[in-house]
Order: structure tokens, then sequence, then C-alpha cells
């Protein structure tokens, strides 16, 4: 559960319009107040696409869904009212157990306590890891790296430190939603082989030497871009641009760790890179290895 992510904020209906239905408001009137509408709209027949929500019709997109997993009453109906009132479709749970019985295919984004009573968080993402790409969102009260490292590790796309701001929770669901969307103005990426690796796009599968290496969503796409430009040194600012877009959530020093994660996938000696390497002070470099190195 951990500290409560809305300080100053309380869930309260408007009192004299019943029909206003559940709201966020801060304590001292002067934060922003978000309703849920009185009724909700039927709900949309869903396209499911590698775990992504897309369009219905050309006119109106789907709206995205996510699975919001949180043990504290309070604080989970305070999400889901932030999320409801922001377009996107909330499905709630209040444990790891209820959380992992949801089919991944169905939502769109995982927002991930990291404290849960019966199994914890870092333990649901790695489950999810196992079978799904479902861009997750970590939410922890613990402020140490070493955390915040393990549960990117693990497989998080992006954490939050709480207690946080619902314009900061707002910008990162978009943002991963956006960077896992398959956007039509994006040009199309085709299969890369280069050295022993080989990068399907189509399927977000990559092979070591032959063999078929999980990896998330984030780790592809930063991987598939160093290999793009092989032989290219990308700083991390390119890096942020190419991958995140103009997410400006991002930290520049977060990139090291996802690095970290590819490197134990497709090095033999990650501590001693020899595909992706380090080029200090400036960024990273993907350079093929030869299949009989």
């Amino acid at each position: 559960m951990g500290p409560c992510p809305w300080e100053g904020f309380d869930l309260q209906v408007l009192r004299g319009n019943p029909s206003a239905g559940p709201s966020v408001q801060s304590h001292d009137g002067v934060g922003d107040v978000y309703r849920l509408p009185p009724e909700p709209e039927p709900a949309p027949q869903f396209h499911v696409h590698k775990g992504s929500l897309r369009m219905v019709t050309e006119q109106s997109a789907v709206p995205a869904r996510i699975l919001l997993v949180e043990d504290d009453t309070e604080t989970r109906q305070m999400l889901s009212v932030i999320l409801s009132v922001e377009g996107y479709q909330v499905a709630e749970a209040e444990d790891g157990q209820s959380a992992l019985r949801h089919p991944t295919a169905e939502v769109d984004l995982v927002v991930l306590d990291w404290m849960l009573p019966d199994i914890s968080g870092i333990e649901v993402c790695r489950r999810i890891r196992r079978s799904s790409l479902v861009p997750i969102l970590m939410l922890t009260g613990r402020t140490d790296t070493a955390d915040k490292v393990l549960g990117l590790n693990i497989g998080a796309d992006d954490y939050m430190e709480k207690p946080f701001e619902p314009g900061e929770l707002v910008a990162r669901v978009r943002a991963l939603l956006r960077r896992a969307s398959l956007s039509p103005s994006r040009p199309k990426r085709h299969a890369i082989a280069s050295g022993i690796l080989h990068l399907d796009p189509d399927a977000y599968e990559v092979s070591v030497r032959g063999a078929n290496v999980p990896m998330t969503r984030l780790e592809f796409d930063l991987l598939y871009c160093l290999v793009e430009n092989a032989g290219k040194v990308l700083s991390r600012m390119e890096i942020l641009k190419l991958v995140w877009g103009e997410d400006d959530m991002v930290e520049l020093r977060g990139i090291d760790a996802h690095i970290r994660r590819i490197r134990k996938k497709i090095e033999e000696q990650p501590d001693e890179p020899r595909q992706i390497l380090s080029v200090y002070g400036v960024g990273y470099k993907y350079v093929p290895l030869s299949p009989d190195a």
C-alpha cells in the first residue's frame, strides 16, 4: 500500500448535485476537480492486437483500458477517478492474485502498486512479463535507487514515487500508451539480422544465435534503435527522442538501467559487453558481433 499518493486530496460526492458523481478535489479548494460522468457510456467492442486496443471505426478511437492494482481502497478509488475522467476505462484489482487473474490481453496498461497484501507488486510484474508485453507503471513509496533499478530489471516500463501529483500520473500514462501504440504515422519497421541478433518488430521477438530471448516492448524498442543505427554513437538524449518520443518524464540516467537489462540478455559477459558499447561521456553504440566470434 505505502503512502497515499494524493496528498491534499479527498474523494467525495459533491453536495447539492447527486448526479455529479464522485470527484477528487483539493482540501483548500484550489486544486482541480475531477468528476466522473453520472452514467458510464456503453462498453465499446475492443479489437486486441498484441495487448493493445485499437480503432473500432476510422472516426473514433477505442478508449485505452487500464488495469489498476492497488490494495488501499481510498487510494484505488482516487486513482480510478483521475484515470476515468481522462477517458480511460479502468479495471480494478485489490491484490496481486486478482491482478494475475485478469487477462493482460484485455488491457493496454497496468498501473501496479509495489506493496500488496498477498504477493508483491514485483512478483506480479515478473509473472506478467512471462507472457505479456503490456506496459507496466510501478507505483512505489520506496526511494532507494536500488529498488527502482530492481523494478526496471524485473520488467516495469516506468515507475513513480509516492506521493505524486495527478498531472504527473496522467502524463506518464499517456507517454507509456503513446509509446506502446502502433501509430499510423510511424514508419513501418522491418526485420533486422545483424551479427548474432535477429529482431522481428511485428512479433516483438529477438533471437541470439537462433535462440529466442524474451524482452519487454521497451527493451525491444531500445535494442532495435541501437541495431538500426549500428556503428553510430547515440547520445542518451538521441535515444530518448528515438525511443520515448517527446516524453520529458523519463530521466536520462534511467536509460542506463534498461541498457543493463538488455546486455544481460544478449551479451555472453554482460560486464564486458561486445555488442552494446558505452562511449564515455556520450552514450551507447551497437557493434555487430560475428557469428564465428
